[in-house]
This record gives structure tokens, C-alpha cells and sequence, in this order.
């Protein structure tokens, strides 16, 4: 097989490795995003939740699409997700305890 051909396929699956990546992590970026209007806000964390959290075969096959274990990041994101939301209930208590 000539060399031109190999580089040319390894460079498609790098290219098909990226774009499913680049799909991850705007999923990533719907779950944290503070900012957009409440409803369109709103309805993107929650597709990204149904997405990363909820198991479906869908989430697994992109996944190793993109070269990631679907465990795996998927406990990653779930752990970056519980800091999220323990440093908004800290928030709140501070600014509830200020309130007061």
C-alpha cells in the first residue's frame, strides 16, 4: 500500500475522531453553560444531561468514535457535575445566609 494512501486514511480517521470529539464536548459545554436566554438555556442542559447522563447506545458508539471510553468520561463528567452543582448550593446558602 503506498505511503500517500495510509496518510490520507489516517488523516480522514483524524479528521472523523475530531469532528465526534468536537460533538462531546459541545454536549459539555450545553451542561455548564451559564449563559442565553432561560428557555433555550434550560433546553440545552437538559438534552446534554439526557445525552451524558442517561445510558444509550448512541452516547457509547461516539464515544469510540471519538476514542474515548464511554465509563470513563462519562464518571468524569459526572464528577465535574456534582462540583457544579455543590458550589451553586454553597452559593446559595451564602447568599441565602446574607439575605437574612
Amino acid at each position: 500500500m503506498p505511503d500517500t494512501y495510509k496518510a490520507h486514511t489516517n488523516y480522514k480517521a483524524y479528521g472523523e475522531q475530531n469532528l465526534w470529539r468536537a460533538c462531546i464536548r459541545q454536549h459539555i459545554q450545553d451542561l455548564f453553560v451559564t449563559f442565553g436566554s432561560g428557555k433555550k438555556k434550560l433546553r440545552l442542559q437538559k438534552e446534554a444531561q439526557d445525552f451524558l447522563f442517561i445510558d444509550n447506545e448512541m452516547f457509547n458508539i461516539i464515544c469510540e468514535a471519538a476514542g474515548y471510553s464511554p465509563i470513563n468520561l462519562r464518571n468524569e463528567i459526572r464528577s465535574l457535575y456534582k462540583i457544579k452543582i455543590q458550589n451553586k448550593e454553597s452559593l446559595f446558602r451564602r447568599v441565602y445566609k446574607d439575605l437574612r
